[in-house]
C-alpha cells in the first residue's frame, strides 16, 4: 500500500516513519519500516507515543539481530586490529553513522535507526554521555 493507492492522501513527517493523511479527519496510513497501516477510525489512532514505541521496538529487534549475527563482537570482539573498549567500538561506530548523516551519504542504509541501535549499546554499556580519552 502507498499514497498513489489513496488518492488525495499527502505526506506528513520525515525519516522512516512517515505517514499520509487524506483529506478526511479519520483516515491515514501510517508507515512502520516494511508494513503500513490504514487507520480509518478515531479510536484506532495509535499515539505519537505508541508508534515511537514500536519504532523503538523495532530497533530492539535490529540489535539483537546484529548482534547475533555479529558473534556478540562488541562484548567479545576478535581483537585483530585493536585491543580498544567496546565502548570506544561502539562510538566510533555511531561517530561514522554521524558522519553519513551530516554528509547526506547514507548509501541506502537506515543510518538512524543503526545510531538509535549503536547509542543503546553505548548506554548497555554504562555510557552516559561523556566524551572518552
Amino acid at each position: 500500500m502507498h499514497a498513489g493507492k489513496h488518492k488525495g492522501c499527502k505526506l506528513v513527517g520525515n525519516g522512516p516513519h512517515v505517514h499520509y493523511e487524506s483529506p478526511h479527519d479519520f483516515d491515514m496510513l501510517f508507515h512502520f519500516g516494511n508494513y503500513y497501516k490504514l487507520v480509518t477510525d478515531v479510536a484506532d489512532k495509535e499515539s505519537l507515543g505508541e508508534r515511537a514505541a514500536q519504532w523503538l521496538e523495532s530497533i530492539a529487534k535490529l540489535v539483537r539481530e546484529k548482534n547475533q549475527a555479529y558473534g556478540n563482537s562488541l562484548e567479545n570482539p576478535v581483537r585483530i586490529f585493536t585491543d580498544t573498549s567496546p565502548l570506544k567500538l561502539v562510538l566510533a561506530r555511531a561517530e561514522d553513522k554521524l558522519s553519513r548523516i551530516m554528509r547526506g551519504n547514507a548509501a541506502g542504509e537506515d543510518v538512524i535507526s543503526d545510531l538509535v541501535g549503536y547509542i543503546a549499546l553505548a548506554k548497555a554499556l554504562g555510557w552516559n554521555g561523556e566524551k572518552l580519552p
